[in-house]
């Protein structure tokens, strides 16, 4: 129910309903997550050859095969968490070098930003790290999420240079759906009353970043569109 909500307000909302490809392409992803758990890997090249007819951005999905490869898990995440600073002084001139070798030119926004969704990612990785053992002795595969999250963490400051860079975040922080009912139900090791207030806790917040944000009110583009008065004469 938690991964739900999650999923309905975070992602539902500004991206499901409007990015129809690569909705189909980040479903792709996940489905391959099971192959890359269970070393499938011709048949995890396949699916991604075979949505990329759909969606190329799919590809940046291609490298999380070897994820399983990267032994000290939590180093990793660690050295993403405090080199994040860093990562978003430097965004601009990393932006633009992947976008020369992904050979688009999306430009720079001088007033893009993600603010809120930014705040959120810091806020949650730091508590998943918090919670990073009690997770590992619940389910001890929950490490290719933590690593999923450290790379969405890691792409989170080019959303700041352009919001095109979300198409590539989304491939990632998609797995905060994954994440945290699982850092929520590493609770339940200390007691259960504690779970149930987190549960509560995380749903009210969900809910009031949903009314803050204006709700999921979808309108086609004419709806809101204003024509210059010049066309009425």
């Amino acid at each position: 129910m938690l991964a739900y909500v999650i999923y309905s307000i975070l992602f539902y909302s500004f991206f499901s309903i409007t990015g129809h490809r690569q909705t189909i392409a980040t479903a792709a992803a996940l489905f391959s997550f099971e192959l890359v758990k269970k070393r499938k890997i011709f048949k995890f090249l396949f699916l991604i050859l075979l949505v990329s007819t759909i969606h190329k951005s799919i590809f940046i999905f291609l490298p999380v095969y070897f994820l399983p490869k990267i032994k000290n898990v939590k180093f990793f995440y660690v050295a993403v968490l405090v080199l994040f600073p860093l990562i978003f002084s430097f965004r601009v001139p990393i932006s633009l070098y992947f976008q020369s070798i992904s050979g688009y030119d999306y430009g720079i926004y001088e007033q893009a930003g993600t603010p809120v969704f930014t705040l959120l990612m810091v806020l949650i990785a730091v508590f998943a790290f918090i919670r990073y053992k009690q997770v590992m002795k619940l389910i001890p595969e929950a490490k290719l999420i933590y690593l999923a999250i450290a790379i969405a963490l890691f792409f989170t400051p080019l959303t700041w240079v352009n919001p095109s860079a979300m198409r590539v975040v989304q491939y990632f922080s998609i797995f905060l759906v994954l994440l945290i009912p699982e850092v929520v139900h590493s609770f339940s090791l200390i007691s259960s009353k504690m779970k149930t207030f987190l549960y509560l806790s995380v749903l009210l917040l969900l809910i009031s970043v949903y009314l803050v944000s204006g709700g999921s009110e979808y309108k086609f583009f004419w709806q809101d569109m204003q024509l210059p008065i010049q066309y009425f004469y």
